[in-house]
């Protein structure tokens, strides 16, 4: 009887795995599937550590004299290209109200409430640092390392959003970053370096469109006119202040909103990334991470999450227009084997991490989109910024 019954339970499990490794198989064997790349302007690379991180005191003086010298020369670097401020901003599911209720607070209790949603969004990115370290997340001794490490008076600045997964969420994301870099001092020829995880790649997106006043600049403009839910003359009052050339990094940025096609910035995407051709992996290899990032190439369009609440919903809904169409499992589905890895703007570096395994490492590398973040490669990702970005002799 105990056999029996466990033949009734694992056959339909093994028949269900099959079809879908069948299915798998089919959809990837389309000749229909892949499209040309959107931009032409990428280059394969190999990741190559030249010293190890004692990733057991995260501390600088902890770190080997050759590590501490070729991180202060790469920081020179940054600084003679007239860079003084570094900032980084995590991904999404990594901030500070990922679900988008603390501000609920704010409304219920309308004396305690914004001390209980501040309350509440320390709570969340202290517990989410606690949880990844640096894992898709720029911890916060991983940016005190960075800092400390490129020195040369280079100013570091940790930006934290709600990384809520939708249009919504990201305008803020972009509008609250807009108010920082406001803040930030610095002289009309000084630039400031972005460096952003995963979707803070479409925050920068969001504002470059928004400091530009592209076509979807405006429309963005007038989105936030109409909703009732931005302070305006606060928001024309910061972004007026920013005069200076940003330049971004994106790490494992999926490729979705359209950056403004002008020189005007600088971007450089780094993509985990392995394969001959700029694709991305197939998913049978998806929890051995055999193709690289599989995140980034499923964030793509109709991946996102709606709102909880129904006017933040209808809000993001309109925004479907002017960003692209966010929440649709049915065009997702058709889109996601076409594997797309390059953003259609910039260069993109694509570089074996190094980080697949014969084994099933899911949570070590979170499907390849963890291993941006790690201290161990904090040296490494510096001097392809460097190199590729800052192009030193």
């Amino acid at each position: 009887m105990i056999t029996i019954f466990l033949i009734s339970i694992f056959i339909p499990i093994i028949l269900i795995i099959l079809s879908i490794i069948l299915y798998i198989k089919i959809r990837e064997s389309s000749d229909t599937v892949l499209k040309a790349p959107l931009n032409k302007n990428f280059q394969f690379l190999n990741m190559n550590i030249k010293a190890h991180v004692n990733t057991k005191n995260i501390d600088y003086f902890s770190q080997s004299p050759y590590w501490r010298n070729q991180m202060f020369e790469l920081g020179k670097h940054i600084k003679n290209s007239n860079v003084k401020h570094i900032v980084f901003v995590h991904g999404t599911y990594a901030g500070n109200d990922p679900f988008e209720i603390f501000t609920l607070f704010t409304g219920v209790f309308p004396i305690y409430g914004p001390i209980l949603a501040k309350l509440s969004k320390r709570l969340m990115k202290f517990s989410t640092n606690k949880l990844l370290n640096d894992r898709a997340n720029f911890s916060p001794a991983y940016i005190k390392l960075a800092g400390n490490a490129l020195s040369n008076n280079l100013k570091v600045h940790d930006f934290r959003w709600s990384s809520g997964n939708n249009h919504l969420a990201r305008l803020k994301g972009a509008i609250d970053l807009i108010k920082l870099l406001s803040k930030l001092k610095t002289n009309s020829f000084e630039k400031v370096l972005l460096i952003g995880h995963s979707h803070a790649g479409q925050l920068f997106c969001i504002l470059e469109h928004l400091l530009q006043n592209s076509n979807k600049g405006i429309k963005l403009k007038q989105f936030m006119k109409n909703s009732n839910q931005f302070d305006l003359e606060y928001f024309e009052d910061s972004i007026n202040k920013l005069s200076n050339e940003h330049h971004y990094i994106t790490m494992g940025a999926p490729s979705r909103y359209q950056w403004p096609s002008n020189h005007r910035y600088k971007i450089l995407h780094l993509i985990n990334h392995r394969g001959l051709y700029p694709y991305g992996g197939s998913f049978l290899g998806l929890f051995f991470t055999t193709g690289g990032d599989y995140i980034q190439q499923m964030g793509i369009a109709g991946s996102d999450v709606p709102p909880i609440f129904k006017n933040d919903r209808n809000l993001n809904d309109s925004l479907n227009k002017i960003l692209d169409n966010g929440n649709n499992l049915v065009l997702w589905n058709n889109n996601i084997f076409k594997k797309q890895r390059l953003s259609n703007w910039g260069q993109t570096l694509l570089i074996d991490y190094k980080d697949n395994g014969l084994f099933p490492n899911i949570y070590k590398t979170f499907f390849g989109h963890g291993v941006y973040t790690r201290y161990e490669m904090m040296l490494f990702n510096f001097e392809t910024i460097v190199k590729y970005l800052y192009h030193p002799n």
